[in-house]
């Protein structure tokens, strides 16, 4: 080291605490005295019921999905995941949420065509083309349905979540699915990466991401768990929940059985904690999802008659 270094680094010391410890950092200790009050909500379920809920009866005060998680949506190709999907989103946008979907296997046009048939679901109203354009005026400024039907790099998807909810106000992403991201099915490290970052926007945003992936191939008679998901544990262990829709295709099945099942296999941030269970799920002619053989359809705009 020549003498003029050893001047400069003599006459300009360097501040240690400037880039170990920031001041954002010294404010992150917190005293549990100041903390009374807010575990109080969350040992009694005050807090924990916040966020949006399903749409069906009876889980409001299991599940709830708040700003800041990130739910994995997962099953076997066909079993309904993309329908249930478009079924919440019509909920979240009955409930005040706003809601930014990107079906990446179809079109804006082909989505919208579900969803019109799930908001009304009385097939004497879809004899005329009426009611088009009353589900779609009615989803105007409350669901956003992104126009790409090809792959789609990682780093272009947060891009996209961050447009979603400071430009349009989204307090919901649907990306479907993770497999159009580019990632290979072996790319475990970059799955990995990239759920920790979709987590992450999730918190900086305050946004509920909804991430679809698939199940590893398995008995399709068999009702999946979360080891069937694709990939390594890291994508189920970064989500605050997971979601596994499983269609029964047993051809022996009992008249009165289920059509299939919503699996909560993963649920963080409610009381009482980490519920999990199975939901029997009925199909309705219409395409929805309903917890009763005989339950009414659900009307997310109301009659048209």
């Amino acid at each position: 080291m020549n003498a003029l270094a050893k001047v400069l680094i003599r006459e300009t010391p360097i501040d240690w605490d400037r880039y170990v410890l920031t001041e954002e950092d010294t404010q992150r200790f917190v005293d549990p005295r100041t903390l009374v009050a807010s575990i109080s909500d969350v040992l009694h379920g005050r807090g924990a019921r916040q966020g949006a809920t399903l749409p069906w009866n009876g889980l409001s005060d299991k599940v709830r999905l708040p700003g800041g998680h990130m739910s994995i949506w997962a099953g076997i190709n066909f079993h309904g995941k993309s329908g249930m999907l478009k079924q919440l989103a019509l909920h979240l946008a009955r409930s005040g949420e706003r809601v930014c979907a990107a079906f990446l296997e179809e079109t804006p046009e082909e989505s919208m065509a579900d969803i019109t048939q799930l908001a009304i679901p009385d097939t004497d109203v879809r004899e005329s083309d009426e009611y088009i354009d009353v589900a779609c005026n009615w989803a105007s400024g409350k669901i956003w349905l992104y126009n790409q039907t090809r792959m789609m790099d990682p780093q272009r998807v947060l891009a996209l979540i961050a447009y979603a909810a400071k430009e349009k106000g989204c307090t919901h992403f649907i990306l479907d699915s993770l497999m159009r991201t580019g990632l290979a099915q072996d790319d475990y490290e970059g799955q990995r990466v990239f759920a920790n970052q979709l987590t992450n926007y999730a918190m900086q945003l305050n946004i509920h991401i909804h991430l679809v992936h698939h199940i590893v191939k398995v008995d399709e008679t068999q009702v999946p768990g979360r080891e069937s998901i694709r990939g390594t544990g890291a994508l189920t262990d970064q989500a605050h929940h997971v979601f596994i829709v499983w269609r029964d295709v047993n051809e022996d099945k009992a008249i009165d059985a289920p059509d299939g099942l919503l699996v909560i296999a993963k649920n963080r941030g409610i009381r009482p904690a980490n519920w999990i269970g199975k939901v029997q799920m009925y199909m309705h002619k219409s395409g929805q999802f309903l917890r009763g053989k005989f339950d009414p359809p659900m009307l997310f705009i109301g009659s048209m008659q």
